[in-house]
């Protein structure tokens, strides 16, 4: 597998980022300590905000974070025109997680709502 590099993966990156730090305030307020999931300061060993992370590490920590706790799921959606895997981090109950199909088709359907034959099914 190729590393994730380049402007393709800008938003990966900034998904992440933003990600990252709401994953962390739900640690810290939400849950009680679970060792398995580092901060990614930890996991980039002290560099996170002190240069600039490459979009492979920052990949890594989310598969990571993926791996280690049941609120986080990682998706691969594509590929770029050179190959480069794209992926969205989704952060969310187990609950919605698991419901993630119909969360969407509901969405869909509230965007469209000339499409809806009633008004109670945009409810």
């Amino acid at each position: 597998m190729k590393p994730l590099s380049g402007r393709p993966v800008f938003f990966l990156v900034l998904i992440a980022v933003i990600s990252i730090f709401t994953f962390q305030k739900q640690i810290i307020f939400a849950q009680p300590a679970r060792p398995e999931i580092v901060s990614p300061n930890e996991f980039l060993n002290g560099k996170f905000e002190k240069r600039f992370t490459p979009a492979s590490e920052v990949a890594a920590y989310c598969q990571r974070l993926a791996g280690t706790s049941e609120r986080v799921m990682l998706r691969t959606y594509g590929r770029t025109p050179e190959g480069r895997i794209l992926s969205v981090l989704i952060i969310s109950s187990p609950e919605n997680l698991k419901n993630l199909e119909q969360i969407r088709a509901d969405n869909l359907r509230l965007t469209r709502p000339r499409k809806a034959r009633s008004v109670s099914e945009l409810e």
